[in-house]
């Protein structure tokens, strides 16, 4: 790259920062800001729904974690709305469902925090995924 960029910035013209800037603006309604401010605004509008709605559920998780926190998200169908809620900060900030299994969640967030000592860590587990590795929990509390 340090080789192709002096090629790339000599071929560069006034028309091409102008088409690229267009682009950029088109993007910008669709960049992960704009969603989860769409979001918050779908959110909120549940504020008052009993019982707790789960998007609104996780707006309120996503505004006071840490920001050094780790997200380990199985609430399957309750945290959809997750993902668009939460701010990845880096690689390590969350991690998901990949394929469907069940029951990674408990046992996957203490071998996490484990892992990265420091961070909080926050696990998001619906109840059907929890009857899997509750026992992960023996000794938790402080």
């Amino acid at each position: 790259m340090r080789a192709l960029l002096p090629l790339f910035r000599a071929r560069r013209t006034a028309d091409f920062d102008a088409q690229a800037q267009q682009r950029l603006s088109k993007l910008k309604p669709l960049n992960w800001s704009a969603r989860r401010a769409k979001a918050q605004v779908e959110a909120m509008q549940a504020a008052e729904t009993r019982p707790i709605d789960p998007q609104y559920l996780m707006l309120r998780i996503t505004d006071v974690l840490p920001k050094d926190a780790v997200v380990v998200d199985e609430g399957l169908v309750s945290t959809f709305p997750l993902p668009a809620l939460l701010p990845l900060r880096d690689p390590k900030s969350y991690f998901g469902l990949a394929s469907g299994g069940l029951g990674f969640a408990i046992p996957g967030s203490v071998g996490i925090s484990l892992a990265l000592p420091g961070r909080p860590v926050l696990a998001v587990v619906g109840d059907g995924s929890a009857m899997y590795g509750v026992q992960g929990l023996d000794g938790c509390a402080p």
